[in-house]
């Protein structure tokens, strides 16, 4: 069966890949490269994704939606020759010989138009060093998409790209949002900024480039708490190692709004001690309750040696 999948570097571009397997939701899809399927295709670009991620579609969406989204070669695939229309119209053809329940994406996160505008200043999570960094919205690409920058806040205006953002993005956050949870704002040069680093600079430039809470859509800023997970707490989160999925026992470890940082139980499987820290947002599709694994039947890499600390307090209740 084919989909349509948006680059992860370029979301308003799609392409069309093959399901591979499908196991319990959880898809491993290859891009369809190849005009006959005679031909091998390369699968170690292949992607696992479940079927509710928001970059998923049905063959169709991308004509449904064809004032922002059209079809390219991917970005990682821009080395290898492709007869992109010749492509384009066998999958087309295909994908009217298939079925496709109507409802199977009913329940993926919508991307709702964003409020922001070139040079606005905010908190960004940087995800490879896990630190809050000072940023600045870039250049606006549609209504959904803008470009996120680490700002180094300096004359030459030599700013570090760091992702493609869009307005439900966990990643970026209102000014003091680093401070209001105890946690280190750092600017583009790596240096941690005090905790009154706001203030000073409205005081300097004033607030119009700060972006408002409104703009934003986060978990925590609109509906309901997230105190249903605690420090300390047992989840299940699946990862792709060498092309291959795996799910592991991981322990919470910090929660902050809608952010959880979670560690990897046993490590003996990742060379990079980067990877024994994973932070996510409450509702990623990456993360389950205990028992998940087992019941979806997915193997569980356990945690290597279980501790219990019991603690106990002597107290007289009638003081």
């Amino acid at each position: 069966m084919l989909l349509e999948l948006q680059d992860i570097n370029r979301p308003w571009t799609l392409w069309f890949v093959r399901i591979i397997n499908n196991h319990s939701g959880r898809l491993h899809l290859r891009y369809i490269t190849n005009t006959t399927e005679d031909e091998e295709e390369d699968s170690s670009l292949d992607i696992h994704i479940f079927c509710l991620d928001r970059r998923v579609h049905f063959i169709g969406w991308q004509s449904n939606n064809s004032s922002v989204y059209f079809y390219d070669i991917p970005t990682c695939l821009k080395l290898i020759t492709i007869d992109k229309e010749k492509l384009i119209d066998i999958c087309l053809s295909q994908s009217k010989k298939q079925f496709l329940a109507s409802n199977l994406f009913k329940e993926q996160e919508e991307i709702i138009k964003h409020r922001f505008t070139e040079g606005m200043k905010l908190e960004v999570f940087e995800s490879n060093k896990q630190n809050i960094h000072i940023g600045r919205i870039g250049h606006i690409h549609n209504e959904y998409y803008f470009d996120i920058s680490i700002d180094n806040d300096d004359d030459n205006n030599t700013n570090e790209l760091s992702f493609i953002g869009y307005s439900t993005h966990p990643h970026i956050l209102p000014a003091h949002w680093a401070a209001e949870h105890k946690l280190a704002l750092i600017n583009g040069e790596n240096i941690r900024q005090t905790k009154d680093y706001w203030n000073l600079y409205t005081e300097k430039n004033g607030i119009e480039n700060l972006v408002l809470e409104r703009c934003f859509n986060l978990i925590t800023l609109n509906a309901t708490g997230n105190n249903r997970a605690e420090p300390g707490m047992k989840m299940e989160m699946i990862y792709t190692l060498n092309n291959k999925d795996y799910v592991f026992s991981v322990t919470l470890i910090h929660i902050a709004d809608h952010l959880m940082w979670l560690r990897i139980d046993d490590t003996s499987l990742f060379n990079d001690d980067k990877l024994f820290y994973h932070v996510l947002p409450i509702n990623s599709l990456d993360v389950f309750p205990v028992g998940w694994a087992k019941f979806n039947g997915f193997d569980l890499i356990t945690p290597i040696q279980y501790q219990t600390i019991i603690k106990t307090y002597e107290q007289n209740r009638y003081e």
